[in-house]
């Protein structure tokens, strides 16, 4: 059995894309400090509290990593769509 070559090339790409997200914050022209960065991967790549390495947080960013054309999962998507309609909450239990 031999794979569709459209189909394995989207298999290494994804899988590449897995590891290019886990590491990308020690990329050289990755412009939030790592110590900010605090990783999800699921639903969404990160939540970079920046500020948070001088102990001053001035703003909260979730951050997506995409390589080539990916788009948007729908997840990642409905992410998108609740912070743009500053649908984001706080809470303490």
């Amino acid at each position: 059995i031999t794979a569709d070559k459209g189909a394995e090339k989207k298999a290494t790409e994804v899988g590449i894309g897995l590891i290019i997200e886990k590491i990308v914050p020690t990329y050289k022209h990755f412009k939030m400090p790592v110590t900010d960065c605090r990783p999800l991967f699921e639903p969404i790549d990160y939540i970079v509290f920046n500020g948070l390495h001088k102990a001053n947080i001035n703003s909260v960013t979730f951050l997506e990593v995409k390589t080539g054309d990916s788009d948007l999962g729908t997840s990642e998507r409905m992410i998108r769509n609740a912070v743009n309609d500053k649908k984001v909450e706080y809470r303490v239990i």
